[in-house]
Protein backbone atom coordinates (compact mmCIF):
# COMPACT_ATOMS: atom_id res chain seq x y z
CA UNK A 1 0.00 0.00 0.00
CA UNK A 2 2.86 2.53 0.74
CA UNK A 3 4.55 1.74 -2.47
CA UNK A 4 1.53 3.06 -4.10
CA UNK A 5 1.90 6.63 -2.08
CA UNK A 6 5.58 6.93 -2.58
CA UNK A 7 4.95 6.80 -6.63
CA UNK A 8 1.99 9.32 -6.31
CA UNK A 9 4.13 11.60 -4.39
CA UNK A 10 7.14 11.03 -7.01
CA UNK A 11 4.52 12.01 -9.93
CA UNK A 12 3.86 14.45 -7.85
CA UNK A 13 6.87 16.24 -8.40
CA UNK A 14 7.20 15.90 -11.71
CA UNK A 15 5.83 13.59 -14.74
CA UNK A 16 7.70 10.46 -15.08
CA UNK A 17 8.46 7.25 -16.65
CA UNK A 18 8.19 4.10 -14.98
CA UNK A 19 12.40 4.06 -15.67
CA UNK A 20 12.81 7.43 -13.86
CA UNK A 21 10.54 6.40 -10.78
CA UNK A 22 13.38 3.29 -10.13
CA UNK A 23 15.80 5.63 -10.37
CA UNK A 24 14.49 8.19 -8.06
CA UNK A 25 14.50 5.70 -5.94
CA UNK A 26 18.40 5.75 -5.32
CA UNK A 27 18.13 9.77 -4.96
CA UNK A 28 15.19 10.38 -3.54
CA UNK A 29 14.71 10.10 0.38
CA UNK A 30 13.30 6.72 -0.11
CA UNK A 31 16.59 4.79 0.94
CA UNK A 32 13.56 3.51 3.86
CA UNK A 33 11.75 1.56 1.16
CA UNK A 34 12.70 -0.76 -1.76
CA UNK A 35 10.42 -1.70 -4.80
CA UNK A 36 11.49 -4.23 -7.94
CA UNK A 37 11.08 -3.20 -11.23
CA UNK A 38 7.92 -5.45 -11.40
CA UNK A 39 6.78 -4.16 -8.54
CA UNK A 40 6.70 -0.63 -9.70
CA UNK A 41 5.57 -0.71 -13.23
CA UNK A 42 2.37 -3.30 -11.57
CA UNK A 43 1.01 -0.49 -9.19
CA UNK A 44 1.70 1.65 -11.75
CA UNK A 45 -0.72 -0.01 -13.54
CA UNK A 46 -2.91 -0.29 -10.30
CA UNK A 47 -2.84 3.72 -10.39
CA UNK A 48 -3.84 3.88 -13.73
CA UNK A 49 -6.89 1.40 -13.12
CA UNK A 50 -7.50 3.47 -10.14
CA UNK A 51 -7.44 6.79 -12.00
CA UNK A 52 -5.05 8.30 -9.25
CA UNK A 53 -2.35 8.70 -12.74
CA UNK A 54 -2.81 8.85 -16.32
CA UNK A 55 0.23 7.58 -18.80
CA UNK A 56 1.03 9.41 -21.56
CA UNK A 57 3.06 7.90 -24.21
CA UNK A 58 5.99 10.03 -25.55
CA UNK A 59 6.95 9.07 -29.21
CA UNK A 60 11.21 9.27 -29.02
CA UNK A 61 13.20 9.26 -32.39
CA UNK A 62 16.50 7.65 -31.09
CA UNK A 63 14.85 5.83 -28.24
CA UNK A 64 11.85 3.28 -27.75
CA UNK A 65 8.87 5.24 -27.01
CA UNK A 66 7.49 5.60 -23.54
CA UNK A 67 4.88 5.88 -21.28
CA UNK A 68 5.34 8.89 -18.62
CA UNK A 69 2.92 9.10 -16.01
CA UNK A 70 0.87 12.61 -14.70
CA UNK A 71 -1.21 12.26 -11.05
CA UNK A 72 -4.76 13.02 -11.52
CA UNK A 73 -6.40 15.47 -9.04
CA UNK A 74 -8.37 12.09 -7.82
CA UNK A 75 -4.37 11.20 -7.21
CA UNK A 76 -3.55 14.95 -5.70
CA UNK A 77 -6.65 13.90 -3.13
CA UNK A 78 -5.75 10.20 -2.37
CA UNK A 79 -2.06 11.32 -1.65
CA UNK A 80 -3.11 13.98 0.62
CA UNK A 81 -5.35 11.93 2.70
CA UNK A 82 -2.76 9.49 3.05
CA UNK A 83 -0.33 11.77 4.31
CA UNK A 84 -3.09 12.79 6.79
CA UNK A 85 -3.59 9.03 8.10
CA UNK A 86 -2.12 8.93 11.91
CA UNK A 87 1.39 8.09 12.02
CA UNK A 88 2.21 3.94 12.47
CA UNK A 89 5.79 2.74 13.66
CA UNK A 90 7.58 1.52 10.99
CA UNK A 91 7.68 -2.22 10.43
CA UNK A 92 11.53 -3.40 11.05
CA UNK A 93 13.36 -6.12 9.37
CA UNK A 94 16.68 -6.71 9.80
CA UNK A 95 18.13 -9.80 8.43
CA UNK A 96 21.89 -9.24 9.61
CA UNK A 97 20.73 -8.34 13.54
CA UNK A 98 18.99 -12.46 13.02
CA UNK A 99 22.31 -13.42 11.72
CA UNK A 100 24.09 -11.69 14.19
CA UNK A 101 21.45 -13.52 17.20
CA UNK A 102 23.11 -16.52 16.13
CA UNK A 103 26.45 -15.51 15.11
CA UNK A 104 27.93 -17.44 18.20
CA UNK A 105 28.34 -20.38 15.88
CA UNK A 106 31.13 -18.46 14.13
CA UNK A 107 34.88 -17.61 16.00
CA UNK A 108 35.63 -14.23 16.30
CA UNK A 109 37.55 -13.36 13.05
CA UNK A 110 35.12 -14.78 10.81
CA UNK A 111 32.40 -12.65 13.12
CA UNK A 112 34.47 -9.71 12.31
CA UNK A 113 35.12 -10.63 8.79
CA UNK A 114 30.95 -10.49 8.84
CA UNK A 115 31.05 -7.47 10.39
CA UNK A 116 33.52 -5.52 8.15
CA UNK A 117 31.38 -6.72 4.83
CA UNK A 118 27.90 -5.04 6.93
CA UNK A 119 30.33 -2.06 7.94
CA UNK A 120 31.45 -2.07 4.31
CA UNK A 121 28.05 -2.08 2.90
CA UNK A 122 26.66 1.03 5.89
CA UNK A 123 29.76 2.89 4.63
CA UNK A 124 28.47 2.85 0.47
CA UNK A 125 24.56 3.62 2.08
CA UNK A 126 25.68 6.65 3.94
CA UNK A 127 28.12 7.85 0.88
CA UNK A 128 25.44 7.82 -1.68
CA UNK A 129 22.90 9.92 1.21
CA UNK A 130 25.85 12.36 1.53
CA UNK A 131 26.33 12.47 -2.46
CA UNK A 132 26.23 15.13 -4.63
CA UNK A 133 23.69 13.45 -6.74
CA UNK A 134 21.27 13.23 -3.27
CA UNK A 135 21.77 16.95 -2.90
CA UNK A 136 20.77 17.70 -6.68
CA UNK A 137 17.70 15.83 -5.99
CA UNK A 138 16.74 17.55 -3.02
CA UNK A 139 17.74 20.74 -5.29
CA UNK A 140 14.31 19.79 -6.87
CA UNK A 141 12.41 20.39 -4.21
CA UNK A 142 9.23 22.63 -4.87
CA UNK A 143 9.61 24.92 -2.34
CA UNK A 144 11.69 26.05 1.20
CA UNK A 145 9.17 23.48 3.41
CA UNK A 146 9.24 20.82 0.87
CA UNK A 147 13.25 21.33 0.88
CA UNK A 148 13.52 21.33 4.88
CA UNK A 149 11.19 18.38 5.06
CA UNK A 150 13.79 16.20 2.26
CA UNK A 151 17.20 17.36 3.92
CA UNK A 152 15.17 16.34 7.44
CA UNK A 153 14.41 12.89 6.09
CA UNK A 154 17.81 12.37 4.33
CA UNK A 155 19.16 13.38 8.16
CA UNK A 156 17.81 10.83 9.82
CA UNK A 157 19.24 8.19 7.05
CA UNK A 158 22.67 9.48 7.78
CA UNK A 159 21.89 8.90 11.42
CA UNK A 160 20.57 5.46 11.22
CA UNK A 161 23.59 4.52 9.30
CA UNK A 162 25.61 6.16 10.98
CA UNK A 163 24.37 4.86 14.52
CA UNK A 164 24.76 1.43 12.92
CA UNK A 165 28.41 2.20 11.71
CA UNK A 166 29.25 3.11 15.61
CA UNK A 167 27.31 0.08 17.11
CA UNK A 168 29.75 -2.21 14.54
CA UNK A 169 32.58 -0.61 15.51
CA UNK A 170 31.48 -1.38 19.27
CA UNK A 171 30.80 -4.91 18.50
CA UNK A 172 34.03 -5.31 16.58
CA UNK A 173 36.38 -3.64 19.96
CA UNK A 174 34.21 -5.74 22.44
CA UNK A 175 35.37 -9.10 20.21
CA UNK A 176 39.24 -7.95 19.39
CA UNK A 177 39.34 -6.48 23.03
CA UNK A 178 37.82 -10.21 24.64
CA UNK A 179 35.37 -8.94 25.92
CA UNK A 180 32.86 -11.90 24.14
Amino acid sequence: MVLKFILLGLIDIAPMSGYDIVKAFDYAALFYWHATHTQVYRTLKDLEKEGWIRGEVVRQTDNPNKKVFHITDAGKEALAGWVREEPELPGFKHPFLIKFTYAALLGDEELIDQLDLYEGKLKEKLTLLTSEEKRGFIMMARGHREKFLWEMTNENGIMYYQNEIAWVRKVKDALMGGEA
